[in-house]
C-alpha cells in the first residue's frame, strides 16, 4: 500500500492545484484507510467498516486529499463534508439509473461515484417512499452499490446472490465491503440480518 501512496504522490506533481469545486467524497473501507498508512489522509469514519475519504475529481483521475490540501482551501475534515456532497450532487445524473431483477438492483451513475451515493439522502428518501420496509444496501465497490428493501419478498436473498455473483469476478483489491447496511430514520447502520 505504501508503494501505491508514493505513486499517487508522484502523479500529484503533474496535476494543477485542486479547487473546492473538485472536492468529492469517496467511500472506502476503514481497512483501506489504515492500509494506506498516511496520517495526513483527509478521511473520516462513516458507519461500520466504511469511511469517507475526500478526493479531488480531475478530468481523468481522482486524487485523494491530504489534510494540508483541505487547509489550503480553508477547510477542515468536518467543513469538507457539505462542500464535497454539493460537488457530488453536481456530478451524478439527475435521474439515477438502476438495473436488477425486480427484487434487488444496483445504481448506475457513471462508474466512479456509485458507492458515494450512500452519503446523499435524496435518492434514499425517494426509494423509501416507493418500497415497503427498510432499505438495505451493500457498498461492494466504487462502482457497485446494491439495494433492496426488507418488505420486498426475496429482496435480501436476491441482493446477497447478486453480491456473491459479482464477487466471483471482482479482484479483491476493488472490494469495499461485503456487509449489509440498513437505513433507519435516515441513518445507515450495520445490519444484523435476521435468521428465519
Amino acid at each position: 500500500m505504501a508503494a501505491t501512496l508514493e505513486a499517487i504522490r508522484g502523479a500529484d506533481q503533474q496535476l494543477p492545484d485542486p479547487t473546492r469545486n473538485q472536492l468529492v467524497p469517496m467511500i472506502k473501507s476503514i481497512a483501506w484507510v489504515q492500509g494506506v498508512g498516511a496520517t495526513d489522509l483527509a478521511a473520516a469514519n462513516f458507519v461500520g467498516e466504511l469511511a469517507v475519504v475526500y478526493a479531488f475529481d480531475f478530468a481523468h483521475t481522482v486524487r485523494y486529499s491530504r489534510l494540508d490540501d483541505l487547509r489550503k482551501l480553508g477547510l477542515s475534515v468536518d467543513d469538507a463534508q457539505p462542500v464535497a456532497l454539493q460537488n457530488l450532487r453536481a456530478r451524478i445524473p439527475p435521474e439515477l439509473a438502476t438495473r436488477g431483477d425486480g427484487k434487488s438492483f444496483l445504481f448506475t451513475a457513471g462508474g466512479t461515484f456509485e458507492a458515494s451515493l450512500i452519503l446523499i439522502p435524496e435518492p434514499w428518501d425517494q426509494l423509501e417512499r416507493q418500497h415497503p420496509g427498510s432499505l438495505v444496501c451493500c457498498v461492494l465497490a466504487r462502482d457497485v452499490l446494491l439495494v433492496t428493501a426488507t418488505g420486498i419478498a426475496g429482496g435480501v436473498a436476491s441482493l446477497c446472490a447478486a453480491r456473491d455473483r459479482i464477487l466471483e469476478q471482482m479482484p479483491a483489491s476493488e472490494i469495499i465491503s461485503m456487509r449489509l447496511y440498513v437505513r433507519t430514520q435516515r441513518t445507515w447502520l450495520p445490519w444484523a440480518q435476521p435468521t428465519s
